[in-house]
């Protein structure tokens, strides 16, 4: 009659596991020869430190301009409008004048807007700005006006120079309007107690 596993098609491998008994396997994959790639499900996928966020439009066209390396957040009532195409000539040259002013290394500040353009005029969204802020990780918010403290943390006194949010620090700035009043000298001065910061 012969052994019954004559009539079986298995690889030679497992011929004794079914002479000793054993029917079946759990859990077992096939394995792969060596030098064989090995199935797609099984390629490792690469894995990216940004934090993945979906932000409501138009906050995720600011995200896509907001540096990843960022270690310090600068927001004021009017950002919105400026990042999402109704941006002021005046604003754009006072911040990059402040900036120049600091020579922080390029990257180190994000603009991230607590109120955007929407219908019927600005929405204000300071949840978002705090999302924003912990999804980039800084410990620094320079916010520029009383108007725009008073909604990113309520209470806080805008005549100190700085205010507390959790583990981040608030530091509190003159309006992008008060700003443009003063002589350029003047505005650096403004600005100069963030030189004290070490990015």
């Amino acid at each position: 009659m012969g052994s019954p596993s004559a009539t079986l098609s298995l690889p030679p491998h497992l011929l004794s596991w079914y002479q000793a008994g054993v029917r079946h396997f759990l859990g077992c994959k096939a394995v792969a020869e060596p030098g064989a790639q090995a199935p797609a499900e099984a390629v490792p996928q690469t894995v990216s430190n940004e934090p993945q966020v979906c932000w409501p439009a138009p906050w995720d066209r600011c995200w896509s301009k907001a540096p990843r390396t960022a270690r310090m957040v600068w927001t004021y009532l009017e950002l919105g409008r400026d990042l999402c195409g109704q941006a002021s000539p005046e604003r754009g040259a006072l911040f990059r004048s402040l900036l120049g002013h600091l020579a922080w290394p390029k990257g180190t500040t994000a603009f991230w807007p607590l109120c955007c353009p929407g219908e019927g005029g600005l929405l204000t969204r300071p949840d978002l700005f705090w999302e924003g802020c912990a999804a980039l990780g800084v410990k620094h918010v320079g916010c520029f006006g009383a108007d725009a403290l008073a909604l990113i943390e309520p209470g806080a006194d805008p005549a100190a120079p700085q205010a507390q949010h959790g583990a981040i620090t608030i530091h509190v700035l003159p309006a992008p309007a008060d700003l443009l009043r003063l002589l350029p000298h003047d505005r650096h001065i403004a600005v100069d107690r963030l030189k004290a910061l070490r990015f």
